[in-house]
Order: structure tokens, then sequence, then C-alpha cells
């Protein structure tokens, strides 16, 4: 893909900081589309660096990093003095 093509590389600056291009692929995946790693590469920038953030491996490592004990049947239910929650009538 040439830099001629790309849409992106019009308005760099502005079109970069909102994260926008016209295809519209960067704002509905949060990942640049063709046009901005085309625009990028142009640039000498690593398209990778401008994810967002919740693709990258520290966010999924984050979210992954507590651990939740399963609890294999109600038996093991602790016991609660709230009301019990009944269906609709």
């Amino acid at each position: 893909m040439d830099i001629r093509h790309c849409t992106y590389g019009k308005d760099n600056t502005r079109k970069k900081q909102k994260k926008h291009c016209d295809c519209r692929l960067w704002m509905l995946r949060g990942i640049p589309c063709p046009h901005a790693i085309c625009a990028y590469y142009y640039l000498n920038q690593d398209p990778d660096q401008h994810v967002e953030h919740w693709y990258k491996k520290e966010t999924f490592l984050k979210v992954y990093n507590h651990f939740i004990q399963p609890i294999p049947n109600m038996m093991m239910w602790r016991e609660t003095t709230n009301s019990s929650i009944e269906p609709p009538k």
C-alpha cells in the first residue's frame, strides 16, 4: 500500500490524535486500519504503539491476574441472613 493512496496520510497529525480514519475501521476496532499502518510506516513509527490498551498483553494479564475458586455444588454455599429472592408472580 502506498502512502499516496492512504486517506489517513492527508492530515496525519489531527487524525492520529483522534485515532480516526475515513474507512472507520480504526474507530470501530481500536486497532489501526491498513491506511493508518501505512502512514505510520511512512513516518517511521511503530503501529503497535497505537493499538487500544484493551488489546495489549499487559491489560490481558491484569484482567486474569486474580484466581476465582470454583464452588462445585450448592452444599458448599455459605448461609446468608439476607431474605431469599423469589420469582415474580
